[in-house]
């Protein structure tokens, strides 16, 4: 995400929602790129808790906005739901998982995370033309 002079290649976790009381400051290990294409981009990360952050960035031109970034923040509790969902086993790495089915998750990740039945916060910032 792009903030004071970045390029818009150097990727950080979103702060955290407002209302958010989990620590998405930092990744406890390097993201998973889920989608970077036609100025989309998107990501998966853990922080040490287990919070399970897919941000997401748009950049495409013409929409009403220079960029828009949002994340979704799942809880550790609900790991169990999202590896399900892709397949997975409770002991496999949720992260490798999401790479390998990037295609059904992205860009619909709020309609995903749904259909899962997964909790999350919502965080979102508009850059306007």
């Amino acid at each position: 995400m792009r903030r004071g002079g970045e390029s818009s290649m150097t990727r950080q976790p979103p702060p955290p929602p407002p209302d958010s009381d989990s620590d998405v400051e930092s990744w406890d290990e390097d993201p998973v790129t889920l989608c970077d294409r036609d100025g989309l981009h998107f990501e998966a990360g853990l922080n040490a808790e287990g919070t399970l952050t897919i941000s997401g960035q748009d950049l495409r031109p013409g929409l009403g906005w220079d960029e828009y970034e949002y994340a979704f923040s799942i809880p550790p509790e609900d790991m169990r739901l999202i590896r399900a969902a892709l397949g997975g086993t409770p002991d496999d790495p949720v992260l490798e998982l999401l790479a390998e089915a990037n295609e059904r998750i992205v860009p619909n990740v709020k309609s995903w995370l749904d259909a899962v039945g997964a909790r999350y916060k919502f965080w979102s910032r508009i850059e306007p033309e």
